[in-house]
């Protein structure tokens, strides 16, 4: 376990529990590192363990949140659909947007959703290309 976060280490995805999972999710946060700039490291880890705490309450029970490093998450679902999951995700980053300004700190984030299929590397490497692709097109 992560001791910061309390989540899952990046080495659990290497385990035969996360390849049985559906679905990958990879998520890097918006606006973390203007927090820690601006607000310090303390801070930082502060608003990465309350971002770990608040996403694992609005995740199933079965599912999982591994910290795969700095301020990227790994979420793995039983879910083999991605048009649902997306549903799911948007609302979970919404209710993380409103949750965090309510502290009044922009925090959001940016994901890649794929399917799990045989093979947990290349889902981790489709996932990120998602994600960095969808954090290009919110910037601009």
């Amino acid at each position: 376990m992560d001791t910061l976060t309390g989540c899952y280490q990046k080495s659990y995805l290497k385990s035969t529990y996360a390849s049985a999972y559906q679905t990958l999710v990879f998520i890097d946060l918006d606006g973390f590192k203007l927090i820690n700039d601006v607000h310090g490291h303390n801070k930082g880890d502060e608003v990465l363990r309350d971002f770990a705490q608040s996403i694992q309450k609005m995740l199933r029970e079965r599912d999982v949140i591994v910290r795969f490093g700095g301020d990227e998450f790994v979420l793995l679902l039983d879910s083999s659909s991605l048009s649902g999951v997306r549903q799911r995700i948007e609302i979970i980053r919404d209710k993380i947007e409103d949750y965090f300004l309510l502290k009044q700190l922009y925090l959001s984030f940016s994901y890649g959703i794929v399917t799990v299929g045989n093979c947990i590397e290349n889902a981790l490497n489709k996932a990120d290309e998602a994600m960095y692709k969808q954090k290009y097109a919110r910037k601009i």
